[in-house]
């Protein structure tokens, strides 16, 4: 494990943040990028049959960079474009991942240039639409991934008069070299209760999972179990795109313990749960410490959120979407990207916004998020281009769905690609990302700027 303190993390220091607009670097998948009218740096329809794709979550293992896809779309040339419901990976080393691009090379199949898409054995762990991984990480020399599937319609909330199509399970899968190209199911980890709720009584589940490798430690205040070990924290969304965050935490030595849980609120019996997982109850009001529940009734219902969220006109919600999640080493802090709607209002019926959050905490308060900081929007990926827009003339829509409009989502962080200058009141720091647009159906590379002062001026 690395040096977690980082430039904020050691004792007696704390640090401010205040984050720029990021900026489009390029677009990563398929082999044509209409805003620049010009080919792509990973030629993917040619090289591994993919045209387009999203999402994107990443993850170190070894000198290596896996990049976890959603839905991916086929074809070999520019105007082939056929949709499908599987999941694709990608590996990029850590010294292809530049200022330009990243090197992206997609795991194929042997006998063709085409993807080979993420199967499991065990677990009746469904593939098909809104069956996608959120997050994964390495340990003792395997891949780990969570997987959302068992996609249904639900109601938002027991008053609601529409459904959404989501995700209803998630569970943690692990390959391991030389065990064949699947990943082999663990356990279930969260399931989605039958009833959501509606704020502020939201029932709690852990669907979509950011996890984050740390070292258990004093430095990291108020963590459940034992000290001085690898550990997980697991940062997750309940409801698609309609619940707050909630965070957990498992000791990784402890990760595959399990057991035959007798009540999984989908009826069924027979799937394994984990043993091992403590849940961020909140805090005490007079010790000010975290309350951690290790326990797992039937929807997790002691994890609370770590923060709430408004909109514009200072009511609550809760529409967080894809979440990502990192602890950067460089400055011992962790950071959170996810985009929202609530801040962004529609001015027709065709137009989907959206923003992408930022914020941030401390080493020692991983729950003690900042307030969010906008950098980014899906008007700015109009104005400047690339997401499209049915009424616009510039001719980036994918064939066959000009009425689509696009939007900027899945803000997923890339860690090893973050770069940082010091100065002896102020740092900067540039931290790249991917994001996925819908319209072109296409994942881009982005980059912000943070500023990073040390307390207690702070940034101005």
């Amino acid at each position: 494990m690395f040096d977690q303190t980082g430039l904020c993390g050691k004792p007696g220091l704390s640090c401010s943040i205040r984050a720029q607009k990021s900026t489009r670097v390029c677009q990563v998948v398929g082999d044509y990028d209409r805003t620049l009218d010009l080919e792509t740096q990973n030629l993917t329809a040619q090289n591994a049959f993919v045209a387009g794709t999203d999402l994107g979550s990443s993850f170190v293992y070894d000198d290596l960079v896996i990049f976890l896809f959603g839905d991916t779309a086929t074809g070999r040339t520019r105007d082939e474009f056929t949709r499908h419901s599987l999941d694709s990976i990608a590996v990029a080393n850590k010294s292809s991942i530049r200022d330009f691009g990243v090197d992206l090379n997609f795991v194929t199949r042997e006998d063709t240039r085409t993807f080979k898409e993420m199967r499991f054995d065990g677990g009746d762990v469904r593939v098909g639409p809104m069956a996608v991984p959120s997050g994964g990480f390495e340990h003792n020399g395997s891949m780990y991934v969570f997987f959302t599937t068992d996609a249904e319609q639900k109601q938002i909330h027991a008053n609601a008069s529409r459904k959404k199509y989501v995700p209803t399970r998630t569970v943690l899968g692990r390959w391991t070299p030389g065990e064949g190209d699947q990943f082999k199911y663990i356990y279930d980890f969260s399931t989605l209760p039958t009833e959501h709720g509606s704020y502020p009584n939201i029932v709690p589940a852990f669907i979509a999972v950011s996890p984050v490798k740390i070292r258990a430690s004093e430095e990291i205040g108020g963590l459940p179990g034992e000290v001085n070990g690898p550990g997980l924290l697991l940062y997750a969304t309940g409801f698609y795109r309609n619940s707050p965050v909630y965070l957990a935490y498992i000791d990784l030595d402890e990760l595959e313990e399990r057991t035959d849980y007798p009540e999984i609120p989908n009826g069924d019996n027979d799937r394994p749960r984990a043993t091992q997982v403590y849940f961020f109850a909140g805090i005490d009001y007079f010790t000010k410490k975290p309350v951690w529940n290790k326990s797992w009734d039937d929807h997790n219902s002691d994890a609370k959120p770590i923060f709430t969220m408004e909109n514009s006109a200072g009511a609550p919600v809760h529409d967080l979407g894809e979440l990502s999640v990192v602890l950067d080493e460089r400055t011992g802090m962790f950071y959170m990207m996810y985009q929202t709607a609530s801040d962004q209002p529609r001015n027709n019926a065709n137009e989907t916004n959206s923003s992408v959050h930022f914020r941030y905490a401390s080493l020692r308060e991983p729950w003690n998020f900042s307030p969010p900081q906008v950098i980014y929007t899906s008007k700015n990926g109009r104005d400047e281009g690339f997401v499209h827009f049915p009424s616009s003339t510039a001719q980036i829509s994918d064939p066959e769905r000009e009425d689509v409009p696009g939007v900027v989502y899945a803000p997923y962080m890339i860690e090893p690609k973050f770069e940082i200058v010091n100065g002896p009141e102020k740092s900067t720091e540039t931290i790249y990302y991917l994001a996925s647009t819908w319209n072109p159906y296409t994942v881009v590379l982005m980059k912000t700027v943070l500023e990073i002062c040390l307390e207690p001026g702070g940034c101005h």
